[in-house]
This record gives C-alpha cells, sequence and structure tokens, in this order.
C-alpha cells in the first residue's frame, strides 16, 4: 500500500504533569490556539486550526519517568504530518 490508510488525526489527548507549562508549549512556541479550559477538571483544549489536542493534568505523580527525547520524537512527528496536509 503506498497511500496512508487514515487521513490523519483530528483530536488527541495527552496526560500532563504541567498543564500551563505543556499548554505554553503548543501555544507560544508552534503557534496554537487555546481553545477552552475547565479548572475544575483541570484541562485545556488547544488547536492549529486542524488537530485539537486535549491538555489533562495528571493527578498523581507518573510511574514513567519523563523522557524529553521520547516528547521531541512524537512533537516532529506531528509536525510532519501537519507539513504534509498543506
Amino acid at each position: 500500500m503506498s497511500y496512508p490508510v487514515t487521513n490523519g488525526a483530528h483530536h488527541i489527548g495527552l496526560t500532563v504533569s504541567m498543564l500551563e507549562e505543556s499548554a505554553n508549549f503548543f501555544t507560544a512556541l508552534l503557534g496554537w490556539k487555546e481553545v477552552k479550559r475547565n479548572e475544575e477538571y483541570p484541562v485545556i483544549y488547544v488547536s492549529d486550526g486542524s488537530i485539537m489536542l486535549t491538555l489533562w493534568a495528571v493527578k498523581q505523580e507518573p510511574s514513567i519517568l519523563f523522557n524529553r527525547h521520547k516528547i521531541l520524537v512524537c512533537t516532529m512527528l506531528l509536525l510532519m504530518s501537519a507539513i504534509r496536509m498543506t
């Protein structure tokens, strides 16, 4: 098969330990827009106009330590996917 089976992602959810900082990464660094937030949940929704990303605050310490290299790879794959769609 020479073409993807799917047509990209519309909505992705991530659980993060630093909610405000994570939202700031997408809005300040990547130029995404904050769509909505719910302080009681707590959750922040951000979007680049095509993909909606839900950032949920983790309620306890993660059992797996943060690995910035894995996050970097995921972010680059997301950006490459967005570039291909334009």
